[in-house]
Order: C-alpha cells, then sequence, then structure tokens
C-alpha cells in the first residue's frame, strides 16, 4: 500500500504483512527495499546479495549474523547483515535495533552508526576505560547495577532534588520534558540516546538522572534542542533557543506533517508558560495533541489481531482506574488519558 508518493525520490509503501515501510528497489526487479530508522536501503535483499532467494530461510541469514557486544544497549547480542558495504558492511542489533558495524580494533564488539556517521571503534576500544570498567562484563554490570536501583520512593526523590541541571532547565523552558525524563527508568533514557546518536552507558554521569536528562535535551548537534532548532537560527547569534512549545510544535509539523494549524503564540509569553512544571492550559493541550498523533501512528502499524488486544486492555477495569487516576492528577481529558 502507497503511504507516501514521491515526486523526486521514491515513493513509501507500506507492507501489509508485516507492517513496515519499504521502498521500490534500485534495480526495478519488482521488490521492495526496507525503511530504517536511518534511511531507506537502496537495493532489496536479493540483489544486495544478502540472500540467494527468496524464501531462503532463516538459517541462511542466521550464517551471517554475527554474536558480538553492542556499543549501542551494551549487551552481548546477535547482529544480523542488513547491507553489504563498499569498506564495511552495516548490521542490526536484534536487541536494542541498533546500526552497528564491526569495530576496526577488536574482533569482540561492534562500532554504533547512525544517519551520516559510523564510528570506527566501539565504545570500549575509542573511550578510556572508567576507573571501575576494564572489560565489557564491567560495563555490563555497571548498567544493571544502575538498573536495579530505581525504585519509586527513589523516583520522587530525583523529581524533588535540586540541581544546577534542573535549574538550567527550567531557565530553558523545558522543565517539562526535564522531569519526564528523570521519571523514566535507565533503560528507558538509554533508549532515546541511543536514537539520537550515542550511549549514556559509558558517560562518567551514567546513573544521574539530572544528568541524563539534561544531556539528552542539551548534547550539542544531538540532543533534543539542537535536533529542534532550525539552520538559519544556529547561525543568527541573536537567536534564542527552542523552548518545551517550540519543540512539540516543530516535531508535530515536521513528523506528522498535521494539517491542523497550530496557535501562533508570542514567544516571551510561552517561555513562561515553559518555565512552569503546573499543567499550563496551552502546553498541555499541545501534548495531548502529540499524543494522540503519536497513538494513531503506533496503530496503523498494528496488525488486526493486535488493535484488538490492545482494545481489550483498554476497556479492563484496570485501565479504566489507572486513565480516572492519571485525569485526576494531570488534568487530562478522558481522551487525552
Amino acid at each position: 500500500r502507497m503511504d507516501e508518493q514521491g515526486m523526486v525520490f521514491r515513493s513509501t509503501f507500506f507492507c501489509l504483512s508485516c507492517r513496515s515501510s519499504t521502498v521500490p528497489c534500485v534495480k526495478k526487479c519488482g521488490a521492495f527495499a526496507r525503511v530504517t530508522r536511518d534511511g531507506s536501503q537502496r537495493k532489496c535483499l536479493l540483489c544486495a546479495g544478502l540472500i540467494s532467494k527468496w524464501n531462503c530461510g532463516k538459517e541462511e541469514m542466521d550464517e551471517r549474523s554475527l554474536k558480538r557486544w553492542c556499543s549501542f544497549c551494551i549487551s552481548e547480542a546477535k547482529h544480523k547483515l542488513v547491507e553489504t558495504g563498499l569498506k564495511r558492511d552495516i548490521y542490526e542489533c536484534t536487541m536494542c535495533n541498533g546500526r552497528t558495524l564491526q569495530c576496526s580494533k577488536c574482533s569482540t564488539a561492534m562500532t554504533r552508526g547512525g544517519v551520516l556517521w559510523d564510528d570506527e571503534l566501539c565504545c570500549i576500544c575509542f573511550k578510556p576505560p572508567l576507573a571501575t570498567v576494564k572489560t565489557w562484563d564491567d560495563l555490563n554490570l555497571r548498567r544493571e547495577t544502575v538498573f536495579l536501583q530505581r525504585n519509586r520512593s527513589r523516583v520522587e526523590a530525583e523529581l524533588s532534588r535540586p540541581s544546577q541541571e534542573k535549574e538550567w532547565a527550567r531557565l530553558h523552558g523545558v522543565i517539562r520534558p526535564f522531569l519526564l525524563l528523570v521519571a523514566m527508568p535507565a533503560a528507558f533514557r538509554s533508549q532515546i540516546s541511543n536514537a539520537l546518536g550515542w550511549s549514556i552507558f559509558v558517560e562518567e554521569y551514567f546513573g544521574d538522572p539530572h544528568a541524563e536528562a539534561r544531556a539528552i535535551l542539551d548534547k550539542t548537534s544531538q540532543g533534543i534542542i539542537s535536533r529542534s532548532t532550525k539552520s538559519h537560527e544556529r547561525v543568527n547569534p541573536l537567536a534564542r533557543n527552542c523552548n518545551w512549545w517550540d519543540i512539540l510544535s516543530r516535531s508535530i509539523e515536521t513528523s506528522f506533517h498535521d494539517t491542523v494549524s497550530i496557535p501562533d503564540k508570542d514567544y516571551e509569553d510561552m517561555a513562561e508558560q515553559c518555565k512552569g512544571e503546573a499543567n499550563d492550559a496551552d502546553v498541555r493541550d499541545l501534548e495531548e495533541v502529540w499524543l494522540l498523533h503519536m497513538i494513531e501512528f503506533v496503530q496503523q502499524r498494528m496488525t488486526v489481531e493486535e488493535r484488538q488486544s490492545f482494545q481489550d486492555m483498554l476497556d479492563s477495569k484496570e485501565a479504566a482506574l489507572v486513565a480516572d487516576k492519571c485525569g485526576a492528577n494531570a488534568g487530562l481529558t478522558k481522551q487525552g488519558v
């Protein structure tokens, strides 16, 4: 099924069997290539030489897979070959779905990759090991130790704890996403940093939710604020950084191709509203719009069975109790909850 018609580039289609986005193979063989989070692949699996024939079976694909440490998720996982390159082959970690390549220095790990960039070395070979980290097993133990520290009382303490990072977030109008990131499990923050292009596991600040949240928002050229800033704003010394309202509105306009006009608000007014932790009506309503678009996006890629299971879960008594509690605490409408 065609999802989006391309005028200059290839049109994007939607496979009704696996619910994935695809594009026509550049060899015009009649097959389709995959669309990953790093972009569209040029050739189908057969034309790229990744399989000998269609319906070849899982065994042939497994023969080209590698079991190595992943610089994204710090797990020893299988990496399946997804694209052959002139210099280096491209793999995908089956644990975190990150784009990976073989490390140029060692034979035990994979490097990270992304749009228009690929690391040459894995995170152990590239970064000088931390004082307590000498091997991949040490790094994995450090990750698991931080994961096990999370509980309700600790989350509440982190949300109320004063810090320089928290004051920075309030000053720059991103206190609401900052607190959301702080409340997340470390594994979720790791997934976000992986999608943005780096791993928090090998950083000195790993284990400090406030420092991790600021890095995700403020990291130069890779953070959410930087990615939401327009090109002409980056070269203008008088331009302001994006606040939470700017990030939400630009995300809706570019990611979801929204046709509904977003209210044009004065920057100074919205800057003040974005500095508050309370449920400001304008900011809250825009967050609801973003959430509804994301729900619609996910539902479009569900199978009939998945949609029915999701609806059954929403109709359960447990879901109704959670919705009532969330609505009472956050002031959301029933649709927003």
